[in-house]
């Protein structure tokens, strides 16, 4: 029975590790197109 819960702790922490990652490179996309929308406001 302990081998379950080993594996139901691993995969929740794989589902956080995932969901961590998914979300701060959907924030660097955000950012990265916002810099180059001012940069193309400001320097062109």
């Amino acid at each position: 029975m302990e081998d379950v819960n080993n594996i139901l702790e691993s995969l929740k922490f794989m589902v956080l590790g995932m969901t961590v990652v998914f979300t701060f490179l959907t924030l660097l996309i955000v950012v990265v197109n916002v810099q180059a929308k001012l940069i193309a406001k400001f320097f062109s």
